[in-house]
């Protein structure tokens, strides 16, 4: 994932330029998902994936940034289930640690980059203490361990553990009652100074 400012300028060349012969585009509303397609999110907007399609999402910011890695990994376990894999690589912070272990708690795989030869270690290090790692390997290897992995047959579905679904709907921008909150968070008795209530910035 990367995180595009609000006026990044030449991004979708940049990213096209790298993909070789794969069509790059941004994610919107309903686009439908095609195979041997690069989906990029655009600034301020979670990109999620449902059935058969992408969504933006105007839910909280994680881990500073929206789009974050960890929706869009929460999205694809909880539709996609054992058909996942995700991939950490260099980074800094934890972004994607939650999001691999929803992957893994719903059946699919979960690939790092070695982080000893990652330019930043903290994402493939988080990722490797959050969760039970498939293969951990170099970014040289990665395209052939990739190749080889989209030909084997998914696992088995599991279920859905429902605090996954409840990320996704959070990410979504999607109202959510207390007595949803309330079975896995305490409530606090904070407000936002600026506004009083919860801030969506």
């Amino acid at each position: 994932m990367l995180h595009i400012p609000a006026q990044g300028i030449g991004v979708l060349s940049t990213v096209a330029s790298g993909a070789g012969k794969l069509p790059v585009r941004w994610a919107e509303n309903g686009l439908p998902i095609e195979n041997g397609h690069v989906y990029l999110a655009p600034a301020d907007g979670h990109l999620l994936l449902a059935d058969g399609h992408t969504m933006l999402g105007s839910g909280p910011p994680e881990n500073m940034f929206r789009p974050a890695i960890d929706p869009l990994f929460r999205s694809a376990a909880l539709h996609y289930g054992p058909r996942v894999i995700g991939v950490a690589l260099s980074g800094l912070l934890s972004d994607g640690a939650a999001g691999l272990n929803a992957i893994k708690r719903c059946g699919g795989l979960a690939v790092v980059q070695d982080p000893a030869e990652a330019i930043a270690d903290q994402v493939p290090r988080r990722a490797l203490e959050a969760t039970t790692v498939d293969p951990c390997v170099p970014a040289d290897r990665l395209g052939d361990l990739l190749s080889d992995l989209v030909r084997e047959k998914p696992g088995r579905a599991l279920p859905i553990p429902p605090e996954i679904r409840l990320g996704v709907e959070i990410a979504s921008g999607e109202r959510i009652g207390a007595g949803s909150l309330i079975d896995i968070a305490s409530p606090a008795a904070l407000t936002c100074p600026s506004c009083g209530g919860c801030c969506r910035n």
